[in-house]
């Protein structure tokens, strides 16, 4: 409470969230809303903040912000939710050719390079 309020003093250089996705639920969206994510808290509403609320509150303290979010995320609803972005950038993570979770990224974490696939022999 003490960081996100700016009473602490400090002021971190970066946000990392994994926040609850609410279980299995999730996989049968064709588009996770980030409204159906739920963190308790003590002062939202009915006791918890969704995920809008949360993206915004992270940005409020750090402009570098990577949320883990599902692979069904809404790309459009994960980059309007923090409008102030300047550049954002949402990456797949894929295993056996099928994408199983995503991150998105904003202020100095979006990758600003060209990566290279590496090959499983040159591992």
């Amino acid at each position: 409470k003490g960081v996100a309020s700016g009473s602490s003093g400090l002021r971190p250089d970066v946000v990392f969230l994994s926040p609850p996705w609410g279980g299995p639920d999730y996989q049968a969206a064709d588009k996770f809303p980030l409204e159906a994510i739920q963190v308790p808290t003590s002062t939202g509403v009915n006791g918890a903040i969704d995920g809008v609320a949360l993206l915004r509150l992270a940005r409020s303290v750090s402009p570098e912000v990577a949320f883990f979010a599902p692979r069904n995320s809404d790309p459009e609803a994960l980059a309007s939710a923090i409008p102030d972005a300047a550049e954002l950038e949402l990456e797949a993570h894929v295993i056996d050719d099928r994408v199983k979770t995503c991150c998105l990224f904003c202020g100095d974490l979006v990758a600003r390079r060209t990566l290279q696939r590496a090959g499983v022999a040159d591992l």
